[in-house]
């Protein structure tokens, strides 16, 4: 793929076109979805490559990333969730704008709407580790996903030893030769979020993902990241199966 989340978008009025505007940094937008009755995969994938193709048409939504995360192993009723991505909220205004002002968009959103019914929301995203490698030609990954709730008492600046602790963990596992992942942490902007925050962790395959997690619970590093996390934070964990429907168009 690869840089699987490594760039968000999100769906905000922003201004744009004023000059040297300051920069969210990256963004996500997410649509939890169920198929519709009598609805497949198959017809979300044909949505999905109409939405290609008018998008294309259009020549908007450069900087528009999207992926499906299928459930393997999840505590969810959803069949499929949407992926959007974007470097920040300036960016996909701009982008945003034109692919409506197209009449692309509620063509698309017609299209969708037909196939799967979904709930939306907005989160930013920072970078924890990122050293998963650039593949163009692969779509697929294996994605750990955890949902989280602050404990009582604590707030988010409570978090920074976990993260110092995690990173800690992904050194060592770095050094052994199994660090090639991405995790990023999502916190909610303008969504009804069953979480304060989630962390996501990007494999390249099922292979790379036992790999990683063996040495990961195996390792002195990961008790002492987890025992941290314990005082922070109560997670609800899945496993997904991940593909990329839309890439960025390159710079010229």
């Amino acid at each position: 793929m690869k840089k699987f989340l490594s760039v968000c978008i999100v769906a905000l009025l922003a201004a744009a076109t004023q000059a040297h505007a300051a920069e969210t940094g990256m963004v996500v937008e997410t649509f939890t979805c169920k198929l519709r009755d009598g609805k497949t995969m198959a017809d979300l994938d044909a949505a999905t490559a109409y939405f290609n193709q008018q998008a294309d048409a259009v020549g908007g939504l450069k900087s528009y990333f999207a992926a499906q995360l299928v459930p393997i192993r999840a505590n969810t009723d959803s069949d499929v969730i949407w992926v959007g991505a974007s470097p920040n909220l300036n960016v996909w205004a701009g982008e945003g704008a034109q692919f409506q002002a197209s009449g692309a968009d509620a063509r698309t959103q017609a299209r969708f709407d037909e196939v799967v019914d979904c709930e939306s929301g907005l989160h930013f995203s920072s970078p924890l580790h990122d050293a998963l490698p650039e593949e163009a030609d692969d779509t697929e990954v294996v994605i750990e996903a955890f949902g989280c709730t602050l404990n009582p008492g604590k707030t988010m600046a409570d978090v920074a030893p976990a993260h110092k602790a995690y990173q800690a963990v992904t050194a060592a596992l770095s050094a052994a030769g199994v660090g090639n992942f991405d995790t990023v942490q999502w916190t909610p902007y303008l969504a009804n979020a069953p979480f304060d925050l989630a962390y996501l962790t990007v494999h390249d395959d099922m292979n790379a993902f036992a790999a990683t997690n063996s040495m990961y619970w195996t390792s002195k590093e990961a008790a002492a990241a987890e025992a941290e996390w314990a005082k922070v934070l109560k997670c609800k964990s899945g496993l997904y199966a991940g593909k990329r429907v839309r890439q960025p168009v390159a710079a010229e």
